[in-house]
């Protein structure tokens, strides 16, 4: 499986390393993609050290794009996306497809399935914008996951090309 690793600008960004770590433990090929306040929690040469793949940190790297761009590179590479540390500011910036850095052109590009891990559990009632923003058929991460090749499979069947704006992989919305 092909899985694109976003980080986002919070503490909670040192967490990425031990999902690249894990997600290749278990077989997957892993690229990553930062924001730029992620870059002050995590440098690019971690996750590039722990992916074994250049990290796309600006919508500008061409270091062995495709397409001339990595994000457009990636967003064609990868089957799953995975939004780890995600901050308020990145849930809101992808649900009202605000493309201005790596992370959110690349999501916003891609048809695979997004899972999104908050940044912090109180995200989910922050503010009233942000909470707007994810009605707008975003679903919310629970604590408890299932395998992911089970429900990513089974999602595919029911919405099989669904914009990312839609593909959020949980069950509870947001309160509030």
């Amino acid at each position: 499986m092909r899985v694109a690793v976003y980080v986002g600008g919070s503490i909670a960004a040192y967490k990425a390393g031990e999902v690249v770590t894990l997600l290749r433990k278990r077989g997957a090929e892993v690229r990553c993609a930062m924001t730029a306040g992620a870059q002050h929690f995590v440098t690019p040469l971690t996750l590039q050290s722990l992916s074994g793949h250049p990290v796309a940190t600006s919508v500008w790297d061409a270091a062995g794009a495709e397409h001339g761009m990595e994000h457009l590179s990636l967003s064609a590479w990868c089957e799953v996306q995975v939004a780890v540390a995600a901050t308020a500011d990145l849930i809101a910036r992808l649900a009202l497809g605000i493309a201005d850095d790596a992370v959110t052109t690349t999501a916003l590009a891609c048809h695979a399935p997004l899972l999104v891990a908050p940044a912090n559990q109180s995200i989910r009632s922050v503010t009233s914008a942000t909470t707007a923003a994810a009605r707008w058929g975003w679903r919310w991460p629970t604590r408890r996951c299932t395998s992911a090749r089970t429900s990513l499979s089974s999602r595919r069947q029911r919405h099989p090309r669904r914009s990312p704006a839609s593909t959020w992989s949980a069950s509870t919305p947001p309160s509030g």
